[in-house]
């Protein structure tokens, strides 16, 4: 056991040797690391604080500072090999004096590791200082990214209370915010406006783009440098607005606007000229298409093709470009160009898939460009709906056009004659079937002996020209409603016309309120307007029933339901118009007061109150006897003067008494009217017989007051005579307490008075 235990002895004493030896080694190392950090540690700080603190220039000291620290880093990588791969055993064996050693080397890692951040926020801030300077802002933006990281890691373990990692943070700071104007600055240097004020006549804007070699690579430079620090977006934004406003916009809403495009040795133009004036149309589509792909592709080629195939930067830039202006376009192109070329006719629509084609080569070029996605078809979805587009088009116009007709003035007026009255097609030219379908309702009407030829006719009268207007264009609608048009179109056309005529019912009182209301010729008008529309809806639907699609057909197409409410608007105002009238004569009458003492202080009043009487008549004559018909006319005058006759009569047979000076001026004032009246209701010089029957007719009280009139001139035996009993015409007009009433005021009291009053019962 001695002999064989020796050796293993002898070994052990060999190992503690070389551990000692070792460990011995490894002090001296450590020591000599430390030494050398912490006098490395004292240099980086005064070299970074000299140029970061105080700003004093010392880059060869920095770059030998660099290379020491890298020193000491594969020093002390080599020592962690060494302490990790030879001597664990001899670690094992003294543990306390090896964990001292790997504390003192740990912190010695911490030292060395935040002295490795320094330099390597040095480095980075150098490089970014040399790219901006050189203009490279892909490598400039690149290290302050690289900065940016090592500073967020040191925030992460504590370090950021460092003074001197603080002043490297500033100066990262600085030249983050100088990165995005140094390349605002590039961006305006390369690509720049000439914008001219707005003036009348041509405008010129012009884009010009440098596209010499270094130009060209500044450009990408520039926006993959705007994409890497995020300030893309904000510079495409102002970018897409000024091309959608200065350059697309005009192209767009003048039609003889011109683009051009041009490239010298080192500038590329674009330009597009265009009239400012108001009186402009817009652009065609196929012009529009092809001036704005020259401007796309202008861009396209001379600026975000400057960015290097391989960069991920350059679909940002065009995708970020697209979505900004994309929508402006597309919005822009259906609002001013596409709408206003959708057919206004049935009969244009087979030509419009020209347009279609055309539509869907532009949207596949933004695609291939990239400003649209590849699902967008926003351009495509728009005219392929083209039926629905053209009937809510044709119906927009058929409205607004409608709506313009009801605000024309009033008082421009037509005659309507018997030879165009008849209900069907009167107010439009009819076409070959419509004029055949005229006539088969003529025949109709005359075939059937329990109608009149003249049931569909109008009398003579005169209606605005508006009007005559508003019903050719519901005629005209109709027509196409039932000439092949899809039947979803045929079915919004039909409806739209009732739409019409629902507008006129609130349009027409709510824009002309004033004047129909204070004119009594333009409220005749609307009366009459208002008649020959309601006449023309009576049957309006029944002409185009059976052509209509048969979804139609089976809802009974009519406008009757709007018959009764456009008439009644018509009667309404005309009547409101004859009471506003009839109030006024009641005023003038009113001034006569009660015609007492007409022959004495009062005459002057009540001469007064009848001519202004007879004045109101006669203007209503003028204005109303050329618009109204005849019927009509001489029944609305009958009611006034009817209305005065009554005032009047009232106002005598309530006289206590009446002195015979006074009976024989009130006998001469009355006789005025009396004498006039007839004349009101004459509309030709041979009809005074037909004036009168119609005076007869109308004005109930007429007789009567010619009965009155006659009372103030005669004597009781004429009074007796006239009564006769009961049965005269003084009996057959007045009632006896009336006529009692006047023989007490006209006549003294004698015992003739007396006796005629006996009789009078």
């Amino acid at each position: 056991m001695s002999e064989g235990g020796a050796p293993s002895f002898f070994i052990q004493e060999v190992l503690a040797s070389a551990g000692k030896a070792e460990k011995e080694d490894i002090n001296e190392k450590v020591e000599k690391l430390a030494n050398q950090i912490a006098d490395v540690k004292y240099e980086v700080y005064e070299s970074l604080r000299s140029q970061y603190d105080d700003f004093i220039p010392n880059l060869t000291a920095t770059l030998e500072l660099s290379n020491q620290v890298k020193s000491i880093s594969e020093d002390m990588q080599t020592l962690t090999d060494r302490i990790e791969k030879e001597i664990q055993m001899q670690l094992n064996m003294s543990t306390s004096e090896f964990q001292n050693l790997s504390s003192r080397l740990q912190e010695s890692n911490g030292i060395l590791e935040v002295l490795d951040k320094l330099v390597q926020v040095h480095d980075a801030l150098q490089m970014t200082n040399r790219a901006l300077k050189s203009k490279e802002f892909v490598v400039a933006a690149e290290y302050l990214e690289k900065t940016n990281k090592v500073l967020i890691g040191s925030e992460q373990t504590g370090q950021n209370e460092i003074t001197i990692l603080k002043a490297l943070k500033t100066e990262y700071i600085v030249q983050k915010e100088k990165l995005p104007y140094d390349l605002g600055e590039a961006w305006n240097e390369c690509v720049s406006w000439i914008i001219p004020q707005v003036i009348e006549g041509e405008r010129i804007t012009t884009l010009n783009v440098r596209n010499s070699a270094d130009s060209r690579k500044m450009i990408g430079s520039v926006l993959q440098g705007m994409s890497i620090v995020n300030i893309l977006t904000a510079k495409m934004k102002v970018f897409a607005d000024r091309v959608m406003m200065h350059m697309i916009q005009p192209v767009l809403n003048c039609n003889q606007s011109n683009v051009t495009a041009s490239e010298k040795s080192d500038l590329a133009v674009l330009a597009t000229e265009h009239s400012t004036s108001k009186d402009k149309d817009a652009s065609k589509p196929a012009d529009a298409f092809a001036k704005i792909g020259e401007i796309l592709k202008f861009i396209n080629k001379n600026i975000f093709s400057c960015i290097p195939s391989g960069a991920n930067e350059r679909h940002s830039a065009i995708k970020v470009f697209g979505d900004l202006l994309s929508r402006q376009l597309l919005d822009s192109l259906i609002a001013d160009c596409l709408s206003s070329s959708i057919p206004s006719s049935s009969e244009d629509l087979p030509g419009y898939e020209a347009v279609v084609k055309l539509t869907v080569e532009f949207e596949d070029g933004l695609r291939k460009m990239g400003i649209i996605s590849e699902e967008c078809s926003t351009l495509t979805d728009y005219v392929n709906n083209v039926n629905v587009l053209f009937a809510n088009k044709k119906c927009q116009e058929l409205l607004e056009k409608a709506r313009s007709l009801m605000s024309s003035e009033i008082h421009n007026m037509i005659k309507v004659s018997e030879t165009d009255c008849n209900i069907v097609g009167s107010s439009v030219e009819l076409n070959s079937s419509k004029a055949k379908k005229a006539k088969n309702v003529d025949e109709n009407c005359t075939s059937n002996s329990t109608l009149s030829t003249c049931l569909f006719k109008l009398p003579e009268f005169y209606i605005s020209d508006w009007v005559q207007e508003l019903m050719q264009l519901a005629y005209s609608t109709l027509h196409e409603a039932c000439a092949g048009c899809t039947e979803n179109c045929a079915i919004q056309l039909f409806y739209s016309v009732r739409n019409m005529f629902d507008m006129y019912c609130c349009v027409v009182p709510a824009f002309h309120k004033q004047s129909l209301e204070t004119l009594p010729q333009q409220s005749a008008l609307h009366h009459n307007n208002c008649m020959y529309i309601a006449h023309h809806l009576t049957v309006l639907g029944h002409q185009f029933a059976t052509k209509l699609p048969k979804l139609l057909q089976d809802c009974n197409p009519t406008f009757v339901d709007f018959v009764p409410k456009i008439r009644q608007l018509g009667v309404d105002y005309f009547q409101a118009q004859m009471t506003r009238q009839r109030n006024q004569m009641f005023e003038y009458l009113q001034a006569a007061q009660g015609f007492v003492n007409a022959s004495d202080m009062n005459y002057e009043d009540c001469e007064r109150a009848i001519k202004q009487v007879l004045f109101q008549l006669s203007h209503l004559q003028k204005v109303w006897q050329p618009v109204l018909p005849e019927k009509m006319y001489r029944k609305s005058m009958a009611i006034l003067l009817n209305s005065v006759i009554v005032h009047i009569i009232s106002s005598l047979t309530s006289l206590e008494d009446i002195s015979a000076d006074d009976a024989s001026q009130l006998f001469s004032l009355l006789n005025n009217i009396s004498g006039k009246a007839p004349s009101f209701f004459q509309t030709t010089e041979k009809d005074q017989a037909e004036a009168m029957a119609s005076l007869q007719k109308y004005a109930p009280k007429w007789m009567k007051f010619k009965e009155i009139i006659a009372l103030l001139d005669s004597g009781l035996v004429e009074v007796t005579d006239r009564w006769a009993d009961g049965k005269g015409p003084l009996a057959n007009e007045c009632s006896p307490s009336e006529v009692r009433q006047l023989v007490r005021a006209l006549f003294q009291n004698t015992e003739v008075r007396a006796s005629v009053l006996m009789k009078i019962k």
